[in-house]
C-alpha cells in the first residue's frame, strides 16, 4: 500500500479514538444505568421490590411498577422527586434509609459530569430522566 493510501485509513482511525476519548468523561449516565446503580439493590433489577440490599430495612421497598396504580392512575413525579432528592423522608422507614441521590448526583457533576460546583440543571435533568425510567415500568 502507497504511503497516500494509508493517510485516509491512519486519519479516520485517529478520529475515532479521539473523538471516543474526548466524550468519554463528560458522558452523563443512562437513566437505566442510574436505576442499576441507585435503585436496584433495594428495589430489585425489574422494580419490583426484592433488591439484595432490601434484606434488614424497616420497611420492605416498594413495588416502583404499582406506584401510579397505588396513586389513583396518576404517577407520583412530584412526590417521586422530592424523595430521589432528598426533600421528602419515607415516612414508613422512621429514619432515612433511602441514600439522597440528588446529593450524589451533584458529587458525580463535580467530579467531571457538570464542572467545578455541579451544574444543577444536569442534576434535575438526571433525576427528572431517572423519573421518566421509573414511569416508563408502570403496569
Amino acid at each position: 500500500m502507497s504511503y497516500l493510501a494509508r493517510i485516509p485509513v491512519a486519519g479516520i482511525f485517529l478520529v475515532l479514538i479521539l473523538s471516543n476519548a474526548s466524550g468519554a468523561g463528560n458522558a452523563e449516565p443512562s437513566p437505566e444505568a442510574d436505576f442499576r446503580m441507585s435503585c436496584s439493590s433495594c428495589h430489585g433489577e425489574d422494580g419490583r421490590g426484592g433488591g439484595g440490599k432490601a434484606f434488614g430495612l424497616s420497611a420492605e421497598p416498594p413495588d416502583l411498577t404499582t406506584l401510579s396504580r397505588r396513586n389513583g392512575g396518576v404517577f407520583p413525579r412530584e412526590r417521586l422527586r422530592r424523595i430521589i432528592d432528598g426533600r421528602e423522608d419515607i415516612k414508613v422507614h422512621g429514619d432515612r434509609e433511602m441514600p439522597v441521590w440528588g446529593q450524589l448526583f451533584k458529587l458525580d457533576a463535580e467530579e467531571g459530569l457538570g464542572g467545578a460546583e455541579g451544574d444543577e440543571a444536569a442534576i434535575e435533568q438526571r433525576i427528572e430522566a431517572l423519573i421518566d425510567f421509573i414511569e416508563s415500568l408502570q403496569n
